[in-house]
């Protein structure tokens, strides 16, 4: 800005401003890629992949496309060696973060001279309205060239990776907790504490969460997306965890059910893992946390269910899952050690065709009559369990 004002001072009138403002650009271009950038730790190894800038505007867009390809190689699958990398990301992002508000402020001031100056060049002799000479100008500072909007997109790039390598390292760290998952006997004969992989992955993020979020005190809006980035991965994971772990009787699926209310837990306290002043998370993360867990939990109940025949499996399928796929589905089956899925699969693909036009969906059976038995099942006791250990 200070460079912005010196320089209409020393032109007497502005009409260099699309030379300034392709210096800018140049300047702009430069640090987010060849400083802050190459200040990440992944990012030395791709050094040549940038290849050199280009001076002209017109090639901005070639860059662009060139960071973010490298962004997903990047920030997939990388453990950061030490805290120190961990917290040099940090300041990377807050840099970056800072710098897109900044370029955003001087575009603003950039257009809002030229339209000045736009608008005084015609003054003399156009009889238009106020508000007509402002419409008029507005294109001319687009025409002009003079938008620092592709640099910005730069800076938002790299703040993108920066939350991907935090992502990813943490994700590294919890990796060995969640993949032990179907290696773990679940024919149980009685549930206990949460398992130990919770606690571990518990631990995990324990560890790095508060480093994260003591370095990105001033950048709060980033610690949410890290925040929601990872424990929407982790649910993910967790789910598809859930399906592999067979063979499993209904009380393996009560355990389940156990950490999955233990993992929901965790998750929730994530943002203020370690903090002094404890803060709600937000509304958003909270509905995200329980609305990605609430799958797993259906399934489970799904599968450890008492039925009589296959229609009512098949029932209660669509009543809790009414949105469950094909896939899906046939994993549920082999939760449950089906033999003869088939035929199942195909009456199942015919009830959720015919549950899209209306009451179709549960028609060709009768569902069973609610009985106190059926009241006092293994749900509704598992349900008193929780309550008891103030897990839900």
């Amino acid at each position: 800005k200070n460079l912005l004002v010196e320089y209409l001072r020393i032109s007497g009138g502005g009409h260099g401003l699309p030379n300034l403002t392709q210096l800018f650009q140049r300047r702009l271009r430069e640090f987010a890629t060849r400083v802050l950038r190459q200040a990440l730790p992944s990012a030395t190894q791709q050094q040549s992949s940038i290849g050199a800038l280009p001076k002209d505007m017109k090639d901005i867009t070639a860059i662009i496309t060139q960071v973010q390809s490298l962004l997903v190689r990047e920030g997939e699958g990388v453990r950061l060696s030490s805290e120190e990398e961990v917290m040099r990301v940090c300041s990377v992002l807050v840099s970056a973060e800072y710098c897109s508000q900044m370029t955003n402020k001087l575009q603003a001031k950039l257009v809002q001279k030229w339209q000045q100056l736009s608008t005084n060049s015609h003054a003399a002799g156009s009889t238009e309205s106020g508000s007509n000479k402002t419409v008029a100008a507005a294109p001319a500072a687009a025409g002009s060239g003079i938008s620092l909007a592709a640099e910005e997109e730069l800076f938002h790039a790299v703040l993108s990776q920066c939350i991907l390598l935090l992502v990813g390292h943490t994700e590294s760290l919890c990796e060995s907790s969640l993949s032990g998952l179907p290696k773990l006997n679940w024919l149980l004969e009685q549930t206990g504490d949460q398992s130990n992989y919770v606690s571990q992955l518990a631990g995990h993020l324990s560890s790095i969460v508060p480093l994260v979020r003591y370095n990105l005190h001033t950048s709060r809006k980033y610690f949410t997306r890290y925040c929601d980035k990872l424990a929407a991965s982790i649910c993910a994971k967790f789910t598809q965890q859930v399906y592999r772990c067979r063979p499993i009787n209904s009380v393996g699926c009560e355990q389940l059910l156990l950490d999955c209310h233990a993992l929901k837990a965790t998750l929730l306290q994530m943002p203020v893992m370690g903090a002094k002043v404890i803060r709600d998370p937000p509304v958003s993360y909270t509905r995200m946390v329980n609305k990605s867990l609430t799958r797993p939990e259906l399934v489970l109940q799904v599968v450890m269910g008492e039925y009589t025949s296959h229609a009512q499996l098949l029932d209660k399928t669509i009543r809790l899952l009414p949105d469950l796929s094909l896939a899906d589905f046939q994993k549920v089956l082999e939760l449950r050690g089906v033999k003869e899925k088939s035929s199942l699969l195909e009456v199942y693909r015919q009830r959720i065709a015919a549950a899209g036009g209306g009451d179709a969906a549960t028609g060709g059976s009768t569902p069973a009559p609610s009985t106190p038995e059926h009241e006092l099942s293994k749900i509704a006791k598992l349900e008193k369990m929780l309550k008891a250990r103030r897990l839900i």
